[in-house]
């Protein structure tokens, strides 16, 4: 994993895009983070085409229904022939490179590269290479980190030469095995974009990565605001004292002496503006994203950005799939609402269930049957995940009255039509209940999942059932209606067909795992519409 850096330069020598040329590439914006990073990317790409009258590029990940979704030219997906091209003008520069170099000891690197370090590659060769309908080229690439940052695939361009901005957003914890079991260590791997000359992060002048056993950080001081416009690194105010600390370290010694810019609500975004992606939670993500785009828009120009109408319809206009993402399917007589959220964390399923209880109208106990789809990645443990799903209906205060009826009437635990990868074994319900904190070792006996053969999907059923149990939830929960092991489309058309309910709407909520929800918007048939150009330098 620290190699990545130097083979991907490596990788981009071989196909004539050397890292450190300024012929490409020359403005980006760079976000990491655990949750937001996505929404971040989409509201930067918006402001800065919109507000700023910039051609912009756009790597994220992952993609949702096709491939061509993680790279974006003005918002929209790159089209079959432009993908096609760049992959296969890659592969030839691949092939040519290893013909001339058959003789040359490369200390074993593979001749092409891994999945997401390719398309990677791709991003970077179609924002040096494409135009526009119009014959512009890509002013700006905004890039969305992978996993972490400092190891990150797209962690590869020097400060130097180039005008960069960086932004982090909550860190919460996710892919623990890879990036440490505390918050500090997962500060320290995110903060390892803000170093200005990445060659040297394998030396003595990074910032040394917390242990698990203490954190001790250089506290360096910076403001609250972002009032000073040299600053190009920044990240919220709502992430811990800790990270915070760990991230104004990184920033202040790997990027040469940078303040650490913290944004909070209120610092560029009004109160009353409206934005495109729903739920407060967006509120904190469109700041950064403001302040990020100023201060790129600072650098290159070297003048203030003051145009509050034309931000204000940026982010209105902001659009990014399967986050709070509402999508109507007309089947016998009724409107089925699909309510798309990749939510897959504690604190951004609690968001997604907000903003669904607000959107289906269970708020208001409109009466309407709502339907739950579900599914998440086995490494991570689902079980506080569903916990607060079963919470979702109860009093949130001692005012609030208990709703009439419970948040939902069914559930489905969906397969997606695919997923990243593993090695990691599935673990029992029981191990997942105990590791929780819901259950002591030696409580109520759950059959081993070895012994009966549980698909994952059945051990949600299972953890489900006994989380009802446990938490006294009551037999409504304890015994509702849940359906495993199958796909995405096999739920739909059995919810096209219940007819047990005479309500003339549906309300679908999809969550857990973007994989999950893309599978439903593809079974949906949601489609969106590509980017027209061309790519030039290419045989």
């Amino acid at each position: 994993r620290k190699s990545t850096i130097s083979d991907l330069r490596r990788y981009l020598d071989r196909i004539q895009l050397p890292h450190n040329s300024h012929l490409h590439c020359r403005n980006i914006v760079h976000v990491t983070g655990t949750k937001g990073k996505g929404s971040v990317a989409a509201f930067c790409e918006n402001i800065l085409r919109v507000r700023d009258k910039l051609t912009t590029g756009l790597f994220t990940s992952p993609h949702l229904v096709n491939i061509r979704e993680r790279i974006r030219i003005d918002g929209r997906p790159i089209s079959e022939e432009i993908f096609g091209s760049a992959y296969w003008e890659i592969r030839q520069r691949f092939d040519t490179w290893k013909q001339n170099n058959d003789s040359i000891n490369d200390d074993g690197l593979p001749s092409l590269p891994g999945y997401f370090r390719m398309l990677t590659l791709i991003a970077v060769f179609i924002f040096a290479n494409y135009t526009t309908q119009g014959g512009k080229k890509i002013d700006v690439a905004i890039f969305e980190v992978g996993m972490g940052g400092r190891y990150d695939a797209t962690n590869i361009f020097d400060h130097t030469m180039r005008n960069v901005v960086c932004g982090v957003t909550l860190i919460d914890y996710d892919h623990i095995r890879v990036l440490g079991s505390e918050l500090s260590q997962i500060a320290w791997e995110k903060g390892g974009i803000f170093h200005t000359n990445k060659e040297e992060q394998s030396h003595n002048n990074i910032t040394s990565r917390p242990s698990t056993s203490t954190v001790k950080t250089d506290v360096i001081k910076s403001s609250l605001t972002v009032g000073n416009e040299s600053l190009r690194f920044f990240t919220i105010i709502d992430n811990t004292d800790d990270v915070n600390n760990i991230l104004r370290s990184c920033a202040f010694r790997e990027g040469k002496g940078q303040t650490l810019g913290i944004v909070k609500k209120g610092d560029a975004v009004n109160p009353s503006w409206k934005i495109g992606l729903p739920g407060d939670h967006q509120r904190i993500n469109a700041e950064l994203a403001v302040a990020l785009s100023n201060a790129l828009i600072k650098q290159i120009t070297q003048r203030d950005v003051s145009s509050p109408s034309s931000l204000s319809n940026a982010l209105m206009q902001t659009f990014w799939p399967g986050r709070c993402q509402s999508v109507s399917k007309k089947s016998n007589n009724k409107i089925i609402k699909y309510r798309c959220d990749g939510a897959h964390t504690p604190q951004s399923l609690a968001t997604g269930l907000e903003w669904f209880r607000s959107v289906s109208g269970y708020n208001q106990d409109l009466p309407k049957p709502r339907v739950l789809l579900f599914n998440c990645h086995h490494e991570r443990n689902p079980v506080p995940l569903l916990d607060m799903i079963q919470a979702g209906d109860q009093p949130r205060d001692a005012n609030e009255a208990k709703h009439s009826r419970q948040l939902f009437d069914r559930i489905y635990f969906c397969k997606a039509d695919f997923g990243r990868p593993s090695a990691l074994q599935e673990a029992s319900a029981k191990s997942l209940l105990v590791d929780s904190g819901i259950m002591e070792k030696d409580g109520r006996h759950i059959e081993d999942k070895a012994e009966i053969g549980r698909t994952w999907q059945d051990t949600l059923a299972v953890l489900w059932k006994e989380i009802a149990v446990l938490k006294m939830r009551g037999v409504s929960v304890s015994e509702m209606s849940c359906t495993t092991n199958i796909s995405a489309k096999d739920a739909i058309t059995m919810i096209e067909q219940m007819d047990e309910y005479d309500e003339p709407e549906i309300e679908v909520c999809v969550t857990g795992s973007l994989y999950l929800v893309g599978s439903v918007l593809d079974a949906v048939e949601w489609k969106e519409s590509a980017a027209n150009g061309k790519l030039f330098n290419c045989y």
